[in-house]
């Protein structure tokens, strides 16, 4: 809010981009003074410990910058070879497909680290909290992906009007994709809880080594759509050798971790038939207020959809214990013994 609040007071005031600059600078300085008024702490200089915070640092510091590099590096590519619209519509929708994904991804990442510590020499309990991560984390961000896909053709001229068709395009390919990967991010929070950050560099290299070429080959020969389909196989292969990874660590096979989300796999699939069914008996909207009751009508059919597929199938299966029975916990069900 912060942040929000001097963007605008800037931008009211000096007209200019020194708006973005000031939001910037204002966010990060924010959290870190009220990290201090939660938890009060006067710091003092130390020189104990140095080497193992330094060793730690470097190899998430290093994962971070190629993983900076291999999100950002195919946008300048990308324009000098399909020009400054194709771009735009391709950071456009890149950014739309994975919004909510890595909106959610970096607070959940924090909150599995400091569970994950706790847990180091435990196994059998790592294996159970890990899985029950997997579930949370896809539980609640795969419809986000997939139903945006869906949906993207009504959502897309809605928010941005006219003209921007190919953003559809890319939102149609890259947010399942993006959505998928929330399946690895426990994986991320075990790497540095059990103190091997390295893996992260090894992981975030071979993405980039992957991710650009492929990128930039399917832009040179066949266009934004080369791109964007390039891209997202390239993600599905970097979700593969992630779950490989996590393997090593918990003693979990790659066919074990996807059967744990079983019922959301087939939840979506249900919720994106159901949207797409709808779609087709839908009259093309005349005006705004049919679009905005469209998009209305098709998010809340998806949810609905997937919502009580995920619960019918957690049901069937005998009431688990799982995201299911977490989020009904929170919500304020009991299970009855």
């Amino acid at each position: 809010m912060a942040s929000f609040v001097v963007a605008i007071a800037f931008a009211y005031a000096t007209r200019s981009y020194w708006a973005l600059i000031a939001s910037q600078l204002v966010a990060p300085l924010v959290s870190t003074v009220y990290t201090y008024i939660l938890a009060p702490y006067r710091p003092r200089f130390r020189v104990a410990g140095t080497k193992s915070l330094l060793n730690f640092a470097g190899w998430t510091s290093a994962s971070r910058f190629i993983s900076t590099i291999n999100l950002q590096s195919d946008r300048f590519l990308i324009g000098h070879i399909l020009g400054k619209p194709q771009l735009g519509q391709y950071t456009v929708g890149s950014d739309m497909a994975s919004m909510v994904t890595y909106a959610f991804a970096g607070p959940i990442m924090q909150t599995m680290f400091g569970g994950f510590a706790r847990l180091a020499g435990e196994p059998e309990r790592m294996r159970a909290a890990y899985l029950k991560a997997q579930q949370m984390l896809v539980i609640v961000l795969l419809p986000f992906g997939f139903g945006l896909a869906a949906t993207a053709d009504h959502v897309v001229p809605l928010v941005l009007g006219p003209n921007w068709d190919s953003v559809v395009t890319v939102i149609y390919w890259l947010a399942p994709v993006v959505s998928l990967q929330v399946l690895y991010l426990p994986m991320l929070s075990l790497s540095m809880a059990m103190g091997q950050p390295k893996v992260l560099v090894v992981r975030e290299a071979v993405n980039f080594g992957m991710r650009v070429p492929l990128t930039l080959g399917g832009a040179w020969y066949f266009g934004l759509l080369g791109a964007v389909i390039a891209r997202s196989l390239g993600g599905l292969v970097i979700i593969g050798m992630t779950l490989m990874i996590a393997r090593r660590f918990v003693q979990i096979t790659v066919l074990r971790q996807i059967s744990n989300i079983w019922r959301s796999l087939i939840s979506v699939a249900v919720m994106v038939a159901g949207v797409e069914l709808l779609k087709h008996s839908l009259s093309p909207p005349t005006g705004a207020a049919t679009q905005i009751l469209h998009v209305g009508l098709l998010i809340g059919t998806g949810a609905a959809l997937y919502g009580c597929t995920h619960l019918a199938l957690w049901l069937l299966a005998k009431r688990p214990d799982g995201a299911e029975q977490f989020i009904l916990h929170m919500a304020g069900w009991r299970k009855k013994a």
